[in-house]
């Protein structure tokens, strides 16, 4: 069967998510949970640091056994459904928000297993998420008519997220000004920054994602040449990983019918930089949709990977504003993960 090496391995992926081509974007691992209560929380964190990668994506369905008219094929319902669970661990933690680990599950059901559903719904600690396949030419219209390089012509998928508005006043205590110290808001934008220092600050609470805004006319290859050490980083959070979870660094523009570029650094989820980060977009959209005035917009994560997103604030008078955020994705590696005897259960976890 498609993904896995033998009958009692489970389907494991290795995705590029916003990526044209192998070897670029975000590389995010998924594995098939064939059954319920296969695996518990302890055995998903084990896998996550096995795989070593940002985020490790599980997807289930939503209930126990084979569908009925699977013939056996326990990927029966991963073909057929229409809505999923999904979890995504990092090596060591668990995280309420993965874009490009969602991104790389619906590729994984509409590419690999061949879904024909018009789309795909996870339930997630987000809330259920949508994802939709998606035409270059709609996204690149979505992103004010640039065209940044990225799609390379193919199929994107169209991953529709809570917005997640940042705003300086949403601070914690321990973050603003007048906090002082070297663990103070001062140092986390000292050594994120490099010394160039942020124009704009400002937190978003539901990921706990602090957003520096460089100064106007800082060039892209400034953004690009950031360095900052991951312990210092770490270190200069007043309390860890309770207060602030990770950084995005961003700049206006960027070039190339560009709105705006970032990157982003989470060592306090182990990550010292996310290649392109999906949960960071729902936090950059609402910020640079209020700051110029428009809801569409082209976007490029520069790590040294980097990946393209296209990105559209939408509001409706009803429900709370959405983001949704496209971008491509490429298979680079298809197997079977093979589970030790025992494993999902307390027992298997503790041995």
């Amino acid at each position: 069967m498609a993904g896995s090496g033998s009958s009692g391995d489970l389907p494991l992926f290795l995705i590029d998510a916003f990526a044209a081509a192998p070897f670029a974007g975000n590389p995010a691992a998924v594995v098939l949970e064939l059954r319920d209560g296969l695996l518990d929380d302890s055995t998903r964190q084990r896998i996550a640091a096995e795989m070593n990668q940002s985020e490790t994506a599980f997807v289930s369905v939503p209930t126990a056994g084979v569908d009925e008219n699977g013939g056996g094929d326990p990927l029966a319902r991963f073909r057929a459904g229409g809505a999923f669970g999904l979890r995504w661990f990092t090596p060591t933690t668990e995280v309420p928000l993965c874009g490009h680990a969602t991104l790389a599950a619906a590729h994984v059901l509409f590419s690999e297993l061949g879904n024909a559903s018009e789309a795909i719904h996870f339930d997630t600690l987000s809330g259920r998420l949508t994802v939709r396949r998606q035409q270059p030419a709609a996204a690149a219209a979505a992103g004010g008519g640039g065209s940044p390089a990225g799609a390379g012509g193919r199929a994107l998928l169209r991953l529709d997220f809570p917005s997640l508005p940042p705003s300086l006043a949403a601070l914690p205590p321990g973050l603003r000004p007048e906090a002082g110290g070297d663990g103070g808001l001062e140092a986390l934008i000292r050594v994120a920054t490099g010394g160039l220092g942020a124009e704009a600050v400002a937190y978003s609470p539901p990921v706990k994602y602090l957003l520096l805004l460089l100064p106007k006319g800082t060039p892209r290859a400034a953004l690009e040449a950031l360095a900052p050490d991951p312990s210092a980083l770490a270190a200069a959070a007043p309390g860890g990983g309770a207060l602030v979870s990770g950084v995005i660094v961003a700049a206006e523009g960027g070039g190339a019918g560009l709105d705006f570029v970032s990157r982003f650094f989470a060592p306090w989820m182990g990550i010292n930089e996310d290649p392109v980060t999906g949960s960071a977009h729902c936090v950059l959209a609402p910020f640079f949709a209020e700051r110029l005035g428009k809801t569409d917009m082209a976007a490029f994560q520069c790590s040294p990977r980097g990946g393209a997103v296209w990105v559209r604030l939408e509001t409706a008078a009803a429900g709370a504003p959405r983001v949704c955020v496209s971008g491509g994705a490429v298979t680079t590696v298809r197997g079977g993960l093979a589970l030790p005897a025992g494993s999902g259960s307390a027992a298997g976890a503790a041995s």
